[in-house]
C-alpha cells in the first residue's frame, strides 16, 4: 500500500493580507451587531420624537442595555472570531493562487521552460492563470522556434567562406527549414499589423 503524500498546511500564506482580510470581516461583523442592537434600541425613540403619535417605549432602554450587555458581549466575541477564520478561509482562495502565480512567474525568469500554473478548482484567478498558461505556451513555441533558427544559421554561418558570387550558398534542405522556421514564428505571432 503506497504511503499517503503529507500535505503541508500553512495557515496563513500571505500574512499581512489575511491578517487585514480577517480583521475586516470580523470587525464588519461586530459592527454589525452593535449597529443592529443599536437600531432596534433607538427606534422607538426616534419614532417618538418625529411622530404626532406617541408609543409606549420602556423607560428603563438602558437598564435593558445592561442586562444584555453580557450576552450581546459574548455574541459579538463569538461572531468576530467566527468572522476572522472566515475571513482567512476565503482569503486562502486568493492569497494561495497568488503565491503559485509568483512562484511559477520567478521560476520562469530563471529560465525554467516547464513551470505551468496549477490552481486548487475552488481557487480564485483561474482566468488570469489560465492566460498566463496559454502565454507561456506561447513562448514556449516562440522559444523552440527560435533554438531551431539559431542552429540552423550557426550551421550555415558556421561553414568556411566561400569567394565569389555564390558565397552565401544553402542548401535547399536548409532553404526549406529557415522558411518553416519563419513560418512557425509568424503563426505564433498572429497577424501583422502592417497596414
Amino acid at each position: 500500500m503506497p504511503k499517503s503524500k503529507k500535505r503541508k498546511t500553512i495557515l496563513l500564506i500571505r500574512p499581512a493580507f489575511q491578517q487585514r482580510a480577517a480583521l475586516f470581516t470580523g470587525v464588519l461583523a461586530v459592527s454589525g451587531i452593535f449597529i443592529g442592537v443599536g437600531i432596534l434600541l433607538l427606534l422607538p425613540l426616534l419614532i417618538n420624537a418625529f411622530s404626532r403619535k406617541r408609543m409606549l417605549v420602556s423607560r428603563n432602554i438602558l437598564d435593558t442595555l445592561m442586562t444584555s450587555f453580557p450576552y450581546l458581549a459574548f455574541g459579538a466575541a463569538l461572531i468576530f472570531i467566527l468572522a476572522v477564520f472566515i475571513g482567512i478561509y476565503y482569503s486562502h482562495r486568493v492569497a494561495g493562487p497568488v503565491y503559485h502565480i509568483e512562484r511559477v512567474l520567478h521560476a520562469r525568469l530563471q529560465g525554467e521552460r516547464t513551470k505551468r500554473i496549477t490552481l486548487r478548482p475552488k481557487d480564485h484567478l483561474q482566468g488570469p492563470a489560465e492566460l498566463l498558461n496559454q502565454y507561456f505556451e506561447r513562448e514556449d513555441a516562440v522559444w523552440d522556434a527560435d533554438q531551431k533558427l539559431r542552429l540552423l544559421l550557426e550551421d550555415i554561418l558556421g561553414r568556411p567562406p566561400a569567394e565569389g558570387p555564390k558565397a552565401l550558398m544553402i542548401q535547399e534542405n536548409e532553404h526549406r527549414e529557415l522558411l518553416d522556421c519563419i513560418r512557425t514564428i509568424k503563426e505564433i505571432q498572429g497577424p501583422s499589423q502592417e497596414a
